[in-house]
């Protein structure tokens, strides 16, 4: 009975994880979207356009990653879409709030940020590595 219950448990944790990535990645790419929008009738908004940027790029990452569930070890996607989500909002969010508001998000969280985002990358590099070394 636990065998079930734990295959459950399994099951409903990838579809979570699943549901949360199509969700980042239809926010990132709308915000993207309206940043770039803004952006571009905002005098200075350089900051601005970079967020987007960097919205647009991981948006169909997400998209990608909800498909690749299951896929290589049990938590290595769902880490990576988890690492991708916190760093961009880092990221973005600290740049976009210079842009609007002249005022960082805290110290450190553009880099942070972007060092959430590239070890969540090298998750998606782990799970390549480790569905080619899948035998059989």
């Amino acid at each position: 009975m636990s065998n079930t219950t734990d295959k459950a448990d399994h099951l409903l944790g990838e579809e979570r994880a699943c549901g949360a990535a199509i969700l980042f990645g239809g926010i990132s790419g709308g915000l993207g979207v309206a940043f770039a929008a803004i952006g571009s009738h905002l005098p200075g908004a350089e900051l601005l356009v970079t967020a987007s940027q960097m919205l647009m790029f991981h948006a169909p990452a997400f998209l990608a990653l909800a498909v690749l569930r299951g896929v290589g070890p049990r938590h290595l996607v769902p880490a990576s879409v988890i690492c991708l989500a916190i760093g961009l909002l880092f990221f973005a969010g600290d740049l976009s709030l210079r842009a609007f508001l002249g005022e960082r998000a805290f110290p450190m969280a553009a880099p942070i940020g972007g060092g959430l985002m590239i070890l969540g990358w090298t998750g998606v590099v782990m799970v390549g590595v480790a569905r080619m070394m899948r035998r059989g």
